[in-house]
């Protein structure tokens, strides 16, 4: 059911990590652990939080080959992240969601220490699967996208299925919410709209697959979608995988290049980024320049539109008129360095998320590192494997 191999393409790379991670834990690298309870109240966002060397969790959940704590011994499998109206991030660890509070607390907010069919009542209790993407509307409720489910949290803990396997929304990654506390998720290459009471409504049709057409959204062909994100308007945000065909570590059939599409309140589609090539993205006119492979958006209160290309080791933002430019990672792939965002390298940018003070948060699953993007373009660890 979970087919988390052709999403994460350096997961070879990252066993050998978590092995070697996996010997300095029995070693006692990692320092003591103590217990936090996933619903601890949280301190007010007054300034950024810093995490690094913060109380690791008292139960570390594993991924496939290894365990992973707050500290960034292990790696993330997909790191994409999201941040709730009280500055508390969600980010996806291995075969868990966590919780990093402001004060820099962490908690498991559900998963276990291996994968498994998630089990309705005690999220921290249930199993998750191999979860692409998570989003929190403005009530607190936490959803996760994982595969062909969509799992809710409410904020006293309580995990329920708000989208089962019988209703066939299958591969689904990209998930958002809207003002009015509709979820949105993309099966294959579809959007599909789910009101607070489960209605469903297909905003985007699951047609021909192939390069998109300016023009009414559902006469464009679509690739499989890899994140959505709503604007404060209503129109939405969609990143869309290429046709070039690549191959790594044995693997073929990874999607290269792609797409950034807009769909606006009437349906109209636009090409924002991307000119369906495969390649470093180049500063300038955003349409024309190449991807990696795009993966989970962001944006910030002036509109400016945040993209990862894991496949391309940057971070690049995206001005609403148009300008394209890199705003994290040199262009060659390595850890990150403490510095100026764009000196550093990066490894594969599968998360992002962005505060209220404007801060980007990127979350790297080539080496278990979360980092931080200041609004003057200084990065910083938060966490690091």
């Amino acid at each position: 059911m979970h087919n988390w191999s052709r999403r994460y393409p350096a997961i070879t790379s990252l066993l050998s990590i978590s092995c070697f991670l996996s010997v300095a834990l029995m070693m006692g690298g990692c320092g003591t652990l103590q217990t936090s309870m996933p619903n601890e109240p949280d301190s007010a966002f007054s300034t950024p939080p810093t995490f690094q060397d913060q109380t690791p969790l008292a139960t570390p959940p594993r991924g496939p080959s290894g365990p992973v704590s707050a500290q960034g011994h292990g790696w993330i499998m997909s790191g994409r992240m999201a941040f709730d109206t009280s500055g508390d991030l969600y980010i996806i660890m291995g075969t868990a969601v966590w919780k990093i509070a402001p004060s820099g607390t962490t908690s498991t907010i559900a998963g276990q220490t291996e994968p498994g069919e998630p089990i309705p009542g005690r999220a921290s209790l249930s199993p998750l699967g191999y979860a692409d993407g998570v989003a929190v509307d403005q009530s607190g409720n936490l959803y996760i996208s994982d595969s062909d489910v969509v799992e809710k949290v409410t904020p006293d803990g309580t995990l329920s299925l708000f989208v089962d396997a019988s209703q066939s929304l299958e591969n689904i990654q990209g998930i958002d919410t809207d003002t009015a506390g509709n979820l949105y998720i993309t099966p294959d290459n579809r959007v599909v709209r789910i009101a607070p009471d489960g209605t469903q409504d297909t905003m985007v049709g699951g047609g021909a697959t192939g390069t998109p057409i300016p023009g009414p959204v559902q006469s464009s062909p679509l690739n499989a979608i890899s994140d959505v994100l709503v604007a404060p308007d209503g129109s939405f945000f969609l990143s869309v995988f290429g046709n070039q065909q690549w191959s790594s570590n044995g693997y073929t059939g990874n999607s290269g290049g792609g797409w950034i599409v807009h769909v606006d309140t009437t349906g109209d589609l636009s090409i924002v980024a991307g000119n369906g090539l495969y390649g470093i993205p180049a500063p300038g006119l955003a349409p024309s320049s190449p991807f990696g492979q795009p993966g989970q958006l962001a944006m910030d209160d002036a509109g400016d539109l945040y993209i990862a290309d894991a496949l391309s080791s940057v971070v690049v933002k995206v001005t609403p008129g148009g300008q394209l430019s890199i705003i994290a990672g040199s262009g060659t792939q390595g850890h990150p360095i403490d510095g100026p965002a764009t000196q550093s390298p990066l490894g594969n940018p599968e998360g992002l998320a962005m505060d209220g003070a404007g801060n980007l948060y990127i979350s790297d699953n080539a080496f278990g590192t979360l980092v931080r993007v200041t609004p003057d373009g200084m990065l910083n660890s938060v966490f690091t494997g």
